[in-house]
């Protein structure tokens, strides 16, 4: 029995090493084709069916010769690796399709809104601001927007930051608010919102960029797995050892 099973692992584990192979040929070949095509190869849903595969391979194959070795520290290490491939695949746009297709959950991978000063807004735009990519299942509205500066010895002034303050509307009401500065973004219904840029001549709207959330906390989850998993096995385990 013990035999079938080292077969079954040697097998996964070929399987998915030949998978990996595949996409790194891919993926080298991706990067002499016009940047159009490989944005569209690589957010097909063909090539989302086949990262998720992957995944699942690649968490048998670990979790296999985990198991087999009997290390919790490589398991925990195994599993955030793969929480990490998965949450990336799952952020991505052909991720988001997929979603939409198989569980008919519909976001937003990434996309701008353009708001007016005292006004709300739900559209959602591509980068050029000229195309609707969608609507957002609540509305912003943008309080007050302004910009700090900062005053050089010529007299002049130069944007040290901008700031959106606004508040977030659903169903007729104000359910939260925040005050939006660069890397200090609103999370609120699964996006995240950015201060992107702003009307510089009359500083009369805000842009903000909209990203999901789709996939995030699994990439952090699969971060502090490998961080446990690595002090586990490089400096706890043995400090175990040496008292035992």
């Amino acid at each position: 029995m013990p035999d079938n099973t080292n077969k079954i692992n040697r097998y996964i584990l070929w399987t998915t090493l030949v998978a990996i192979g595949l996409l790194a040929i891919l993926s080298i070949s991706a990067a002499f084709w016009p940047a159009d095509r490989a944005k569209q190869f690589f957010n097909s849903t063909a090539l989302a069916i086949f990262w998720y595969a992957l995944a699942v391979l690649l968490l048998v194959a670990l979790v296999g010769f985990s198991l087999s070795n009997r290390k919790t520290s490589v398991l925990i290490i195994h599993t955030g690796l793969f929480l990490v491939i998965a949450g990336s695949m799952w952020s991505s746009q052909a991720g988001h399709q997929l979603a939409e297709q198989l569980l008919g959950i519909k976001k937003i991978p990434i996309g701008y809104m353009i708001i007016p000063q005292n006004q709300s807004q739900n559209h959602v735009l591509s980068k050029n601001l000229t195309q609707q990519m969608g609507e957002l299942p609540f509305n912003i509205k943008l309080k007050n927007f302004h910009c700090q500066y900062y005053q050089t010895e010529k007299d002049s002034a130069s944007v040290r930051n901008y700031i959106s303050e606004v508040a977030v509307i659903r169903n007729g009401k104000e359910v939260a608010n925040k005050t939006i500065k660069v890397n200090y973004p609103l999370h609120y219904g699964g996006y995240h919102l950015y201060q992107h840029s702003y009307d510089s001549e009359e500083e009369k709207f805000t842009i903000l960029m909209v990203t999901s959330d789709s996939g995030l906390y699994a990439v952090y989850t699969g971060y502090w797995l490998l961080c446990m998993g690595v002090f586990w096995q490089f400096w706890f385990r043995p400090l175990l050892k040496n008292k035992a």
